[in-house]
Order: C-alpha cells, then sequence, then structure tokens
C-alpha cells in the first residue's frame, strides 16, 4: 500500500470485489486512494468493512486502539473484578474476536440485502462498539439499579476443590436449596440472611466463605457428581488444551485439526452452526504472498508484468513461490 502500483492493483481488485475489509486508522484509506466513496463509484455492489479502535467518527475516531483498550472503555474490564479486588482485562482477545464475528455477521446480511437494493454499503465496525454489545444486559443493569448492580445469582462462582477449580451456577431460588442439600449444609438453606437472590447477594461475605471451606473437602469429580445428581448446574473448570482433550469434545468432534507445513498439526473449534463438518476439508493457512500470483492471474494480470511488480516490491509473493 506504500507502493504506487501497489494501489493501482488493490483498485484495481476493488473494481471486480464483492468485499473490501479494511484496518487502517480512520481517514488513512480514503488518502491512499481506497476510500469506499470513490471505489464505489466504479463498483456499486461494493460491500466495504472498517476495522477500527473507536470507529469512523466522534472525538475518539482517531485515537489508537486495541483489544485491551476495547476491553477498558466498553465496560468489561469493570465488570471482571478478581478476588484481589482489582478489575482485570479478561485473558483472550475476546474484543478482537467478537469485532470478528459482528464483521461477519454485517457483512453477510448485506451481501443478502445487496440482492433486493442493488447496491453495497459501507460497514463501520469497531473494538469497542462490539465489545459493548455484548454488555447490553449489564448496560441495563446499570441504569434500572441506579448505579452499579448488585451480584446476579449468588452464590453462583468458582469454587476451589481438592484437585482443581469448578463452577457452579444458581439460575432459579430452588436450586439455591438443593446446592445446600447436596452439600449437607441445610442449615444455609433456612438461614433467613440467605432466603432469596437478594438477601444473598447483601450477604454475600458471610455465605461464600462457608460454601468455599466445604467445597475444598472432596475431589472435583465426586462434587460434579452430587451436583449433577441435584440437577446444580456446574462444571470443572478447563484450560484449553483440557477442553481438546476431553471425551466430550472428542464425541462430538467439536475441535478440528489441520498439519500446517512447517508447524505441524494445529487444532481449533469449529465454528459453531456455520460451517460445520465442512471445516475437516480447509486448506491450512497460507503464507503471506502464497497466492499472489493466481489472485493477480485471475485479475487479468500477465506473467511479465506480476514478475515486475514483484521485483519493485509492489506485491509479496511467498519464498517457496519465488525461488529464493
Amino acid at each position: 500500500m506504500k507502493h504506487k502500483d501497489g494501489i493501482a492493483i488493490a483498485q484495481r481488485l476493488a473494481r471486480e470485489a464483492d468485499v473490501l475489509i479494511e484496518g487502517f486508522r480512520p481517514g488513512v484509506a480514503e488518502r491512499l486512494g481506497l476510500g469506499y466513496e470513490s471505489l464505489s463509484r466504479d463498483n456499486p455492489g461494493l460491500v466495504y468493512l472498517s476495522v477500527s479502535g473507536f470507529g469512523q467518527s466522534g472525538p475518539y475516531a482517531k485515537r489508537p486502539g486495541s483489544d485491551s483498550v476495547a476491553q477498558a472503555f466498553s465496560g468489561l474490564v469493570s465488570v471482571n473484578v478478581g478476588t484481589d479486588g482489582v478489575p482485570h482485562r479478561v485473558g483472550t482477545t475476546i474484543s478482537d474476536v467478537v469485532t470478528g464475528v459482528y464483521a461477519f455477521q454485517a457483512i453477510a446480511t448485506t451481501l443478502f440485502a445487496r440482492a433486493t437494493v442493488g447496491t453495497g454499503r459501507w460497514i463501520d465496525v469497531n473494538l469497542c462498539q462490539s465489545t459493548s454489545a455484548l454488555l447490553g444486559h449489564k448496560v441495563a443493569e446499570f441504569i434500572l439499579e441506579g448505579g452499579v448492580p448488585r451480584a446476579l445469582n449468588v452464590p453462583a462462582g468458582t469454587y476451589q476443590t481438592q484437585d482443581g477449580w469448578m463452577m457452579v451456577t444458581l439460575v432459579n431460588e430452588p436450586q439455591y436449596k438443593r446446592l445446600c442439600g447436596a452439600i449437607e449444609r441445610e442449615d444455609l438453606a433456612t438461614d433467613p440472611r440467605f432466603a432469596d437472590f437478594a438477601r444473598r447477594a447483601d450477604a454475600a461475605d458471610t455465605l461464600i466463605p462457608q460454601l468455599r471451606e466445604e467445597f475444598l473437602a472432596q475431589a472435583t469429580d465426586a462434587w460434579l457428581t452430587r451436583l449433577h445428581a441435584a440437577d446444580i448446574i456446574a462444571e470443572r473448570i478447563l484450560n484449553p488444551g483440557e477442553w481438546l482433550r476431553n471425551p466430550h469434545v472428542e464425541a462430538t468432534r467439536a475441535a478440528v485439526r489441520q498439519d500446517t507445513p512447517g508447524v505441524g498439526a494445529v487444532y481449533s473449534p469449529r465454528t459453531p452452526g456455520i460451517a460445520s463438518l465442512s471445516e475437516d476439508d480447509l486448506c491450512p493457512a497460507p503464507d503471506i504472498g502464497q497466492d499472489s500470483r493466481a489472485v493477480l492471474t485471475e485479475a487479468g494480470f500477465g506473467s511479465a508484468e506480476i514478475d515486475g511488480f514483484s521485483l519493485s516490491g509492489a506485491v509479496r509473493q511467498a519464498k517457496a513461490m519465488t525461488g529464493d
């Protein structure tokens, strides 16, 4: 994109493209001659998606953005307070991932609509708005309760056992009484301080330490057997490697393996609902520039032109293709 021939190639490809995705800071694509307004004049059906930190307009549009910044700005960090009392970012690039999901959703629906309206459109998807969209229920709680809401579903949460950690979740009042029965603490079920979710939230500092002490007495599998028998929602906390080797994951083929040159076996979870088992036949991720020649040939460039682009630095090709 810093080479005049590279920009000319991108403009030519955009004239025939269904979708163009760019992740420059707002205004950069336009300065390069690759903005929506100019490209859509030659290709009115173009679906043009811009990805940024804060969006294409507004007072923060030119600010640098990242996954961590989006988590902080959206409110996600504020609701992820650890036992140390400190708000923490989620330990994965959740903002990056969910932005991709929303981007796919927007592109897919716009392509579908194009068949009716006949034109594409410019789609603005950004990390901060995407992460905020995940927290719509928290925004509602904040407004309805007039400030930071009390904890939900107490004593739901993570508990350490003799040999690991598990998650215990409650979604209705009868489950609390069944939980107390499963851990043989009927006194907690009848204590008026813990009579309902609201009172348990107010008395969480008294209730939860007692549950923590009980759960430390047995191993996770023993607790899960008892909790599941009482129809309590609970599960062992797995790390990604344990998830991959879990018998349910293996039985349902929830992960797909791809043998990638230079890397070896690469495993990833399947895309829910959409790709299904078709992901078994996906090609490994290509090297940067691996398909440059094929793309340019399909776009109508001759072999000598492509060689010239490669020599001038306007086009990058994978080393295996150039013979270097």
